[in-house]
C-alpha cells in the first residue's frame, strides 16, 4: 500500500481534534450526520424510542411526517405527548 492516497476530497479532510471539536457545532453536526438505518428499516416509529425521545429530537423529527399520515404511529405520538407538527409549524 502506498504511504499516502489520494482521495477525492482529501485535502478537505479535518484533523481529528478539530473534527471532534467541532461536534458541538449543530449546523456541523446536521450536516454531517449519519444516515438513520432504522428509518430505513422499520415501516413504523418505535415506542421504546419514541417513549424515551424529546421531542425536538432528531429521532421525532424524521418520524413526524410519517405520524402525520399513519393512524398506528400518530397515536403512538399522541400517547407519549409528542406533537404532530414541529413549533415553526402551525
Amino acid at each position: 500500500m502506498p504511504a499516502s492516497s489520494n482521495h477525492d476530497g482529501d485535502e478537505q479532510r479535518l484533523p481529528l481534534d478539530t473534527l471532534v471539536s467541532r461536534i458541538e457545532d449543530p449546523d456541523f453536526a446536521s450536516r454531517h450526520r449519519r444516515e438513520l438505518t432504522l428509518r430505513e428499516t422499520s415501516a413504523h416509529a418505535n415506542p421504546v424510542m419514541l417513549a424515551v425521545a424529546l421531542p425536538d429530537s432528531l429521532y421525532v423529527r424524521c418520524w413526524r411526517d410519517h405520524a402525520g399520515s399513519c393512524e398506528a404511529c400518530a397515536s403512538l405520538f399522541k400517547y407519549f405527548g409528542l406533537p404532530l407538527t414541529s413549533k415553526g409549524k402551525s
